[in-house]
């Protein structure tokens, strides 16, 4: 099996309904977003939240709980840190369809 150097790129194109956009990867050190908008407003989150103790699944939603919101042509970096991993999956969410999203992931 071939090895896949990193950065990878994701060229994505959001909905507006919460989807999974990155899968699970342990190894991932870290990811950078870019709205590629310059009038739509996008959200991310992890996939999964902690309830009551237990793991339950989370939708992306703009200015909703548990998600960030990234105006348009915004950017954002997630580095791992000292022990805080980024490496579940993730969703999001545009508040249009059709809006473009670059995910570099580390």
């Amino acid at each position: 099996m071939a090895t896949i150097a990193l950065p990878r790129a994701y060229a994505l194109t959001l909905g507006t309904a919460s989807a999974q956009i990155l899968p699970i990867n342990l190894t991932r050190k870290g990811l950078f977003f870019l709205n590629g908008s310059g009038t739509i407003t996008v959200a991310f989150c992890p996939s999964n939240q902690v309830v009551g103790g237990n793991l339950a699944a989370l939708a992306a939603a703009v200015n909703g709980a548990g998600s960030y919101t990234l105006l348009p042509l915004g950017s954002l970096w997630i580095p791992q840190i000292a022990g805080l991993d980024c490496g579940c999956a993730w969703n999001a969410i545009a508040t249009s369809p059709g809006t473009p999203l670059t995910v570099w992931e580390f």
